[in-house]
């Protein structure tokens, strides 16, 4: 993948599953409240522990908050220079989502810009990378489908505006990023040997379709080794079997090494 992606995530948190467990001294109980509660209480204890820390260059820290119900919840502030700017993230995760809240320093305090959820069983790690080739850093989640056949590796990607906020998420399957063309290449959701390559390319905020490109089908519906076609269009598009396609002996150099392109290939040498 063209772009060394900046690691904010230290490592996957572990939550503890036991309704028999005692929480030890380390961990503070909120007895029978509800689980909204409880988040929303250890949000603001983040929140208010990073404004004493607004200072320091890097700060982070880790609390678990115990209850009556089944699980414990881990809470983890990062304070670190991001998107050119001082910012705090702040992790917790419950049996059922994962949230993401960044920050930005507005003066003297930390000012809530993002806030993300997704599915503790899919969620892989979230990175900071400049997406779309405007040189201001973007930020992105990584997850993968939790049911399904085939690869799905997704990222949600938030891009950076002008007026430090976000745009609404873009989310790709099996991406890979190459900001200085302004370009995403990327492989469909499909069986192997059977879905087709992808290149989009940014435009601002808008992400334009450049081209499929697609194993070539005979008219018996039988795949071709080394044939492909390429389209502007996906095949379910009415428009994708009215266009004049073009017929491929080999696939693009410029596919060859990005992610899940042996997918696509169905794993045959060629």
């Amino acid at each position: 993948m063209k772009g060394i992606i900046n690691e904010l995530l230290i490592g996957l948190l572990i939550i503890t599953f036991s309704c028999k467990q005692t929480a030890d001294n380390s961990v503070q109980s909120d007895g029978n409240l509800p689980d909204s509660v409880r988040l929303a209480k250890a949000l603001e204890k983040a929140e208010q522990l990073a404004n004493t820390k607004i200072d320091l260059k890097v700060f982070r820290d880790t609390f678990e908050t115990a209850s009556d119900s089944s699980f414990i919840l881990i809470t983890t502030l990062t304070i670190d220079s991001f998107f050119n700017q001082k910012l705090l993230r702040v992790y917790r995760e419950t049996p059922s989502v994962v949230y993401n809240d960044l920050y930005f320093k507005k003066e003297n305090e930390f000012t809530k810009v993002l806030t993300v959820e997704t599915g503790p069983m899919t969620y892989v790690k979230d990175t900071v990378l400049d997406v779309n080739g405007d040189n201001r850093e973007d930020y992105l989640i990584n997850w993968y489908g939790s049911s399904g056949c085939c690869l799905k590796n997704f990222y949600d990607v938030f891009l950076l505006r002008d007026d430090d906020t976000f745009s609404d998420k873009y989310t790709f399957v099996n991406p890979t990023f190459s900001p200085t063309e302004k370009v995403i290449r990327g492989v469909s959701y499909g069986h192997p040997g059977q879905t087709e390559l992808y290149k989009y390319k940014w435009s601002n905020f808008e992400v334009d379709t450049v081209e499929y490109i697609y194993p070539y089908q005979n008219e018996k519906g039988e795949y071709l080794k080394g044939e492909y076609v390429k389209s502007r269009y996906v095949s379910w598009d009415k428009r994708y079997k009215r266009e004049k396609s073009v017929k491929l002996k080999s696939v693009p150099n410029e596919y060859i090494d990005i992610y899940g392109y042996d997918w696509f290939m169905g794993f045959e040498d060629q």
